[in-house]
């Protein structure tokens, strides 16, 4: 028999993929070669030599040679022009010095080399828990340092990590860090749940829960996309992993049913992390 929470925690990964997926090729830039032809993808860095850009499909970074390029439309409209045609020749006056002509190349405006984002989450137990804020400096291309308050099912949520960008700060990035879930402190909640007895009769009564402090280790995968200026909006997903079993505890007396263990393992921290983000 497959168990509900972990079926549940199955279709919640697989919803975050297709939306991932779904999302991919949107917002697409177009470069514009001089033999004709055009390729989509998002413009990560124009250099005096070569475009980077991110192409469409599974590959996340490619490089153009600059030279080759006649323009680039953006998807916002704005178009950059990289070569002018050469104006008609005119015929030579005789005795006059030949002069030299010159190609008038138009200067790309390079990309934002921002380096330090302020970015408002939430999610599904994720760095932030249901909300809250985070900052991702980089420190040393292509790695940043992060780190998040926010507030979730579990009390407050403090984190912290590192990213791996194949590309600051756009596109793919993958994140390794820690995050400390503080529960109810001394505190205990008055929870509606289901206790069973020593006869195995279940029901439904208020039940006094006590959440103790949980931190977890989080493995994600992070994609970015460009918005105007320096924004951007991600979606990260991943998973928490802890060593710590029923991170609770019942008051005397009262003893839970399995049917209430696993609508409390569904809120506690663990389990599969799903975020969306806008950074600026």
């Amino acid at each position: 028999m497959i168990d509900p929470v972990t079926n549940m925690k199955s279709r919640i990964c697989l919803t975050a993929i297709a939306f991932l997926l779904f999302l991919a090729p949107l917002r697409a830039d177009e470069i514009h070669l001089k033999d004709g032809k055009v390729i989509k993808g998002k413009i990560i860095q124009i250099t005096p030599k070569n475009i980077e850009y991110d192409p469409e499909g599974p590959k996340v970074f490619d490089v153009y040679p600059r030279d080759q390029v006649s323009r680039i439309v953006f998807d916002d409209g704005r178009v950059v022009m990289f070569s002018q045609p050469e104006p008609a020749k005119k015929p030579e006056e005789p005795g006059k010095p030949r002069e030299e002509k010159k190609e008038e190349i138009a200067k790309a405006p390079s990309l934002p080399t921002k380096d330090l984002f302020f970015e408002l989450e939430s999610g599904w137990n994720g760095y932030t828990g249901l909300f809250g804020l985070r900052i991702d400096k980089q420190i040393a291309s292509p790695f940043s340092l992060n780190a998040g308050l926010g507030y979730g099912l579990w009390g407050w949520r403090l984190s912290g990590g590192t990213r791996f960008y194949t590309h600051y700060p756009y596109g793919l990035a993958f994140g390794l860090g820690a995050a400390y879930n503080t529960g109810s402190g001394s505190a205990t909640t008055d929870t509606k749940l289901e206790t069973i007895d020593e006869n195995g009769i279940t029901k439904e009564e208020t039940v006094k829960l006590k959440l103790k402090p949980v931190t977890t280790i989080n493995v994600t995968a992070l994609y970015a996309w460009k918005l105007g200026g320096d924004s951007k909006i991600y979606i990260e997903f991943g998973a928490a992993f802890t060593t710590k079993k029923d991170p609770y505890t019942v008051e005397e007396g009262k003893k839970l049913s399995q049917k209430s263990k696993d609508t409390i393992t569904v809120i506690q921290p663990g389990g599969i992390i799903l975020s969306i983000g806008y950074a600026l």
